[in-house]
């Protein structure tokens, strides 16, 4: 299913430094996402019940799978500094397609938020990544040196319509660790 995806990668041009995002609708990668992100959905249920105790865990679910490409940047930058993403997605999951000929960087890091320890993914081929949507899911993408490759990478999403968490992005776009209401504790 990687070369499947990597050979059909679809993407909309955008400015260097921004990135696209390309709905998948080939139904045979899509339906392997969709087992991929049902799996993690039944591995975390009970991490989200925990965190969310109140939360009606019975809401209807969507799925989302999009080829997401980050364009390549004459200067270093981070596309992503440190945050836990909206409250309305449930399950996050990242699936690398690194050019073998880019050694830019922009290594995904991972922490509860709670103390100092950091946790570094490697943006490599073919590596993916799933994690449950917490108040202390706080992850970011490094700085990303200057390259004349693109990024790219498979997002997957398991959302609903009620927001569990208070979280939104700074109106000057910054992130920061912060104060996250959980609606459902």
């Amino acid at each position: 299913m990687y070369e499947r995806a990597r050979s059909n990668w679809k993407s909309e041009y955008k400015s260097a430094g921004n990135r696209s995002n390309v709905s998948i609708t080939d139904k045979k990668l899509h339906n392997y996402c969709k087992g991929i992100m049902k799996d993690a959905y039944n591995q975390f249920l009970p991490t989200l019940k925990k965190e969310y105790p109140k939360w009606d865990f019975e809401e209807q679910k969507a799925v989302r799978f999009q080829y997401s490409t980050n364009y390549a940047h004459i200067k270093e930058y981070s596309s992503r500094d440190w945050h836990i993403d909206s409250g309305d997605k449930l399950i996050i999951g990242l699936w690398y397609f690194r050019d073998p000929n880019d050694g830019a960087g922009g290594n995904l890091q991972i922490t509860n938020g709670d103390n100092e320890e950091i946790k570094e993914i490697e943006y490599e081929e073919n590596v993916m990544v799933i994690f449950p949507n917490t108040t202390k899911s706080w992850h970011r993408v490094k700085e990303r040196l200057p390259s004349k490759i693109n990024r790219k990478f498979i997002n997957m999403l398991v959302e609903q319509k009620t927001r569990l968490h208070s979280y939104t992005r700074g109106r000057e776009g910054n992130d920061s660790f912060k104060n996250v209401e959980n609606y459902y504790d």
